[in-house]
């Protein structure tokens, strides 16, 4: 019987390897995600037959005589992160595969995992290994590692973008391809995101940004997360974060499966934070608590149709400082000039108190993409989101609790693209879009809204052509928007009144744009737009107090739509893997640049002294330049160097320099890739020096206060990664910022005339990915 079995085998496994097709032939090539050339010696290995290879000087690899047809890989290189990647070879094939090689360089824009032909103004990326060694760094934080982008800050919690000296409603946000919409509109209200949801994070500029709804005369701000992979076994990563300034702790999973009939990923993140601290205090009242989830969902219905559906949830309650606070005008001019804030603990806090806020944040997209013979696509995208705020002040007689603002708002977002190749130099792509919105107050504050019941209604068109002729890219485009407004605005008078506005705007957008290519990774660009901003409505009827930055904002009805005009000259290079730059050149008039001008005398109201901004307008001139190079004397060294400078000017009446405009700054990184030891790879230890200038320019008619002293931090990173040759590893880092622990204030912090920035910072974080 035992000689029976062992026959019945053998003749089994006979069959079973003869049927199988063992000459095929695996080929690939590794490349550099920024340039594209070919990474020398990359490890590649294989994991269901335990075998492994290496690239050539070119990046090409070889596997032969594969039998199988389920393949999982992962590739390493010195100084990238390493890859994994699942392929179904069907037959003899050649694969691409693109590692992170240059993080500081990373240009080409992957949009739902459609890799699209790059737009002749560079769109920056950052991955999701990048958002993760961050730690607790927010979504503006996270987008001020690209050249020409700073942070303008409220605090210790409220962070929002700023793109060569553009911020606030001229910044579109775009989230899985859906407008970001909430109360973000104020400086005091960040956008309603968590970052570590995402897969990465890009700016787009030049014609390519006329496709997304909303203003983006400074940029887009694109919030992506990628394509499933067809892999039919579960993948997904654990997170943990911990920062020691505010002691911090998050914790995050997502998990994903791809399916032929349907594939899903799912992610949750918590965290909370207790006071910040700044090298000799406690900010007291900047604790923080964040919830968030996401689901996406992917299905091809039709060989030619397939469909994305992606909810997602953010909530998020944070304190704001309470020295912010202040009972009379006499306090108030003290509190311009305490080195301590007023109310200042001197423990830490984990709770939060008046005055505060609370946020909660739905979306949810469905998409279809449609492919239609002759290098055709249609895509179209619904959605929806759902807003909820509610501010809190400190308030008498025990009414803290009840909220000062409270407000809801829903949207509803549609939107067409065709796109058409013709032959391999030409493209074009139609667009259509609508938006409405409907803001709504909830009564239950008992004192008028900051900001009035309105309804938005807005479409768009837009068209962009792109063509190659030999070295010579082209690229044009334009967009025309419609908006309207229904606003019911409440009287100030003894007498209230319900006043109605119905305001209409039409704006036109163009843009022409031209690159040479002088020979591989050598080129210069040329851009040139005009744009149109509808004003926003707190910029046109917000009438009260934004706790947030303890001042009174008072909107203007007569504003006027913004005109600008911008040029770009880029200039982009790089030579045999060791030596790359990136840098551009830009002038930007603004006809009615609208800006919060502070008034010269406080106001002292029954909710305190505050003082006063009102919106205004002027002709402002933009001009600046963004540098980042890096050099490489070795494949595990490198220095990276980045300038950023912009100067802001009202040229109107007044003639001055702008208010909020960042100052120069410049920051250097030393950055050293260990050789792999054991169990351990992927290890580098970095240095960086990051020198903020004191803003020369400004104008005490502008401003409450001048501008604080420059300053400059040190931080230091180490990460390394615990792997094995499966589909699993361990990745953790050790960052620290402002290391000195320096006591400094940011020009482009609007609690600065209150407080410290924070101080030394330790974070630690621990990811298990499998």
């Amino acid at each position: 019987m035992l000689r029976f079995n062992k026959f019945y085998f053998f003749i089994l496994f006979s069959f079973t390897a003869f049927g199988q097709n063992c000459d095929k032939v695996l080929r690939g090539n590794i490349l550099d995600a920024s340039t594209q050339e070919g990474l020398p010696y990359a490890n590649i290995y294989l994991q269901e037959l335990k075998i492994g290879t290496s690239a050539d000087e070119n990046g090409f690899f070889v596997f032969q005589n594969v039998c199988i047809e389920n393949v999982h890989l992962k590739i390493s290189h010195l100084g990238c992160e390493p890859l994994n990647s699942f392929i179904q070879v069907r037959q003899d094939s050649l694969y691409t595969f693109d590692l992170h090689h240059h993080e500081e360089l990373l240009n080409e824009m992957v949009v739902h995992g459609e890799r699209t032909r790059e737009t002749l103004q560079k769109s920056s990326v950052i991955d999701r290994d990048v958002i993760f060694q961050q730690g607790e760094t927010g979504l503006a934080a996270l987008s001020s590692k690209i050249p020409g982008v700073s942070i303008l800050k409220t605090g210790a919690n409220v962070e929002k973008t700023i793109i060569q000296g553009m911020y606030g409603n001229r910044i579109a946000i775009l989230n899985n391809g859906v407008q970001q919409a909430g109360q973000q509109w104020g400086n005091d209200h960040a956008p309603e995101i968590d970052p570590t949801m995402a897969d990465h994070l890009a700016i787009i500029k030049g014609a390519n940004s006329l496709a997304y709804s909303g203003s983006s005369l400074g940029g887009v701000l694109l919030v992506e997360s990628e394509e499933i992979a067809n892999d039919p076994h579960l993948h997904g990563d654990m997170a943990y974060l911990f920062n020691s300034q505010n002691l911090s702790q998050q914790v995050s999973t997502r998990l994903e499966k791809g399916n032929e009939k349907l594939s899903w990923r799912i992610g949750v993140s918590g965290k909370i934070a207790g006071d910040s601290k700044t090298p000799n205090y406690f900010l007291t009242n900047t604790a923080k608590n964040e919830t968030s989830a996401f689901l996406q969902l992917e299905k091809e219905i039709l060989p030619n149709v397939s469909s994305r559906i992606v909810y997602s949830f953010f909530r998020s309650e944070l304190g704001i400082l309470k020295g912010t606070s202040i009972g009379n005008l006499s306090d108030l001019e003290i509190a311009y000039t305490r080195e301590v804030p007023f109310y200042t603990e001197e423990n830490r806090s984990f709770e939060i108190d008046a005055p505060s806020q609370k946020v909660a944040h739905h979306l949810a997209t469905a998409e279809f993409d449609v492919k239609i013979p002759n290098n055709q696509t249609l895509k179209i995208n619904y959605g929806f989101q759902y807003n909820q705020r509610k501010e809190f002040d400190v308030r008498r007689a025990g009414r803290s609790d009840i909220p000062s603002l409270s407000l809801e708002q829903s949207r509803h977002q549609l939107d067409s693209k065709y796109t058409r190749l013709f032959g391999s130099h030409n493209i074009i792509k139609l667009g259509f879009s609508y938006l409405y919105t409907d803001n709504t107050n909830q009564p239950e504050t008992g004192i008028l809204p900051l900001i009035p019941d309105y309804l938005s209604h807005q479409t768009g068109l837009y068209s962009i052509f792109q063509k190659d002729i030999g070295k010579l890219d082209l690229e044009m485009g334009v967009r025309s928007d419609f908006r309207y407004y229904n606003v019911a605005y409440i009287s100030r008078n003894v007498e209230r009144s319900i006043i109605r506005y119905s305001p209409t705007f039409v704006n036109s957008n163009a843009s022409l744009g031209a690159k040479y290519n002088f020979g591989v990774n050598n080129d210069l660009s040329l851009n040139v737009g005009m744009s149109e901003r509808t004003p926003e409505i707190n910029e046109l009827y917000s009438n009260g107090l934004h706790q947030g930055i303890g001042s009174i904002e008072e909107g203007n009805p007569d504003l006027k739509k913004e005109r600008s005009i911008k040029g770009v000259l880029s200039w982009n290079y790089s030579a045999n893997q060791k030596f790359f730059i990136q840098s551009s050149i830009y002038l930007q008039s603004i006809d009615g640049y609208i800006f919060l001008k502070p008034e010269l005398e406080p106001r002292l109201t029954i909710r305190g002294a505050f003082p006063v901004f009102t919106y205004s307008q002027t002709q402002a001139l933009f001009n600046g330049l963004d540098l980042l190079t890096s050099y490489s004397p070795s494949p595990s060294l490198k220095l990276i160097l980045n300038f950023a400078y912009v100067q802001g000017t009202d040229i109107g009446e007044e003639r001055g320099p702008l208010i909020f405009i960042p100052p120069a700054n410049l920051g250097f990184k030393i950055k050293k890739t260990l050789r792999d030891f054991a169990f351990l790879e992927g290890s580098d230890i970095e240095l960086s020096y990051q020198y903020v200038a004191s803003q020369t320019r400004f104008s005490l008619i502008q401003d409450l206060l001048p501008p604080p002293p420059g300053y400059g931090l040190l931080g230091f990173k180490a990460s390394t990664s615990i792997g094995t040759r499966k589909q699993k590893s361990v990745k953790t880092f050790v960052a620290v910022d402002n290391l000195l622990n320096k006591t400094y204030r940011s020009y482009l912090n609007r609690q600065r005339y209150f407080a410290d920035e924070i101080g030394r910072n330790i974070a630690v974080g621990i990811r298990y990915k499998f």
